[in-house]
């Protein structure tokens, strides 16, 4: 199957002629829309009207095609509105209802993906591009039992389904690392090409201390691409500042949260900086059990990150429901966050720092500078991994530490999330 761009890992786009345009029976839903039964509705209308419905349906297969391939190209809202005229003819049109599962992923807002593309296996259950693509909603989503689950099955339809072995090696972490590069061989032997799977697996042939089977792929590399440099770069980096023992390495953004929440002090402020659509924190609130208080502008990025215009990533006025110990402060961080200090006088706990760019995250780190001790925990969600990291989370860190005499830890660390967890060691004069 041909791929599309998404986060972390493609998606695959069905083709043409395997699309299922299906005839409505007499007890579906009208395919005009009406939310009537087919037999109540258009099956009862005169001929023309009957005809216009017909000539609806046969349009489309070229609306999807139309669409894919705004898909395919990058253009979200057009794909989106395109799928969503379609489900106006077809409501069950599971092709249309799939991608649009892809888009609120590639969005994201996960539970909307999740939906969709439940609705999508209900109508087509043996695709096995949806239970893939379902599994790695439920990744993302914190639902890892239910995301391997969902992998398998896109396997049991599709046993050399290469998107699907590439998931399932980062959810085999940490604790199968031979599984895991087992599937990323796997994933190789079915497409030689693939950058991703193949940086996986020198990596994790390296942090398991095969030395020469990770030189033969690095090697590989070697003359790779911006991106490939970067995630070399960055793999070199992690070894350098971990020269005695490698912290774990982990394949969600979950284990990551566990991993941090369990090392961090029992009390103090628990903070995420980028809540967007509240995936991240509805699962730190779940791990976290008190109060935690998230911060977002909901407007986008405040200013232009390399390729990524300003306003990206906005969830163009929405506010995400959140658990009930989750309070947001809605505005930009140099606003609200200095009116939230002056009326709590806590330490930091714990904090979430998904603010992608440089400036932000400084804000944040100067700002909470004053409440950091020793055991304070925090997560960097675009640490390493992107062709600039050292330009942008990584570097306002890296000032912090030099600024404020702190020593830290890294407690673990995913080259699949590109995450990384520090915790201070040792606080110098502020």
């Amino acid at each position: 199957m041909p791929e599309m761009p998404a986060p972390r890992r493609a998606f695959y786009l069905v083709e043409q002629d395997e699309m299922s345009i299906q005839k409505p029976g007499r007890n579906d839903p009208c395919p005009c829309g009406s939310g009537k039964k087919y037999k109540q509705c258009c099956q009862q209308h005169e001929v023309s009207t009957v005809a216009q419905k017909n000539a609806m349906l046969a349009a489309v297969p070229n609306a999807m095609r139309m669409a894919v391939a705004h898909h395919r190209a990058g253009r979200l809202p057009q794909a989106e509105a395109i799928y969503q005229q379609v489900l106006g003819v077809m409501p069950r049109q599971p092709d249309a209802l799939h991608l649009l599962g892809a888009i609120a992923l590639a969005n994201g807002n996960i539970p909307l993906a999740v939906e969709h593309i439940k609705k999508a296996i209900s109508i087509n259950p043996a695709n096995p591009e949806y239970y893939s693509n379902l599994g790695f909603a439920l990744h993302e989503h914190g639902q890892l039992e239910d995301a391997v689950a969902a992998y398998r099955k896109a396997l049991s339809l599709k046993p050399d389904y290469a998107g699907a072995l590439y998931n399932m090696h980062a959810l085999l972490l940490p604790a199968d690392p031979a599984a895991a590069v087992a599937n990323l061989n796997q994933v190789l032997s079915l497409a030689p090409q693939d950058l991703d799977a193949r940086f996986m697996l020198a990596v994790l042939l390296d942090y398991t201390g095969d030395a020469v089977a990770a030189e033969a792929q690095f090697k590989l590399l070697e003359n790779g691409g911006g991106l490939t440099q970067a995630r070399l770069d960055a793999w070199r980096y992690l070894k350098s500042a971990n020269p005695r023992k490698m912290p774990p390495i982990v394949g969600s953004m979950m284990q990551t949260f566990k991993l941090a929440l369990d090392a961090a002090p029992k009390q103090g402020l628990v903070l995420e900086f980028g809540v967007r659509f509240g995936n991240t924190i509805r699962q730190i609130a779940g791990l976290a059990r008190q109060p935690v208080h998230g911060f977002d502008s909901f407007e986008g990025l405040p200013e232009v990150w390399h390729h990524e215009p300003k306003g990206s990533y906005t969830t163009k006025g929405e506010i995400p429901k959140v658990p009930p110990n989750v309070q947001l402060h809605v505005g930009w961080f140099e606003d609200t966050l200095p009116v939230f200090l002056e009326k709590r006088g806590d330490a930091v706990r714990f904090i979430n720092i998904d603010c992608d760019i440089y400036s932000s995250t400084k804000t944040v780190l100067e700002l909470l500078a004053p409440r950091m001790v020793v055991g304070s925990v925090l997560v960097f969600d675009e640490y390493i991994g992107n062709e600039h990291w050292r330009d942008d989370e990584f570097k306002a860190f890296q000032e912090a530490v030099a600024r404020y005499g702190w020593a830290y830890e890294y407690l673990c660390f995913s080259v699949f999330t590109k995450q990384v967890a520090v915790r201070i060691t040792a606080l110098g004069k502020h």
